[in-house]
């Protein structure tokens, strides 16, 4: 099988990323998938959506089979830098066939608005 993309609900353009009222509230976007068949190596899993200029501070993925997995901010030059535009926060399966579990795919995040 050749690796694909799927899209979540909460990825697709149907729904609006949520933009946070400023800097300091701590906003949350989240998505699932539900996974019915093993993951190949680079299936890709768009989960949610991020406004432009949101700043990622954190966050996380788990799938049905327990694999649980912080989500880090980039950092370069000592600060966390914004999306430039909205953004798609997306999965990538590493080269672990049924990384993720056949089941329910979840990844939570967490940003503030520049």
């Amino acid at each position: 099988m050749v690796a694909e993309t799927v899209t979540s609900t909460r990825a697709s353009e149907a729904f609006p990323a949520y933009v946070g009222k400023g800097n300091g509230d701590c906003c949350v976007a989240w998505g699932t998938y539900s996974i019915t068949e093993n993951s190949e190596p680079g299936d890709v899993y768009e989960m949610c959506r991020v406004p432009k200029d949101a700043v990622v501070v954190g966050g996380f993925y788990f799938g049905a089979n327990g694999v649980f997995k912080p989500i880090a901010p980039t950092i370069t030059d000592g600060t966390i830098s914004p999306t430039e535009f909205e953004t798609k926060i997306s999965i990538t399966a590493d080269a672990t066939a049924a990384e993720f579990g056949i089941g329910q795919l979840t990844v939570i995040v967490f940003y503030t608005m520049r």
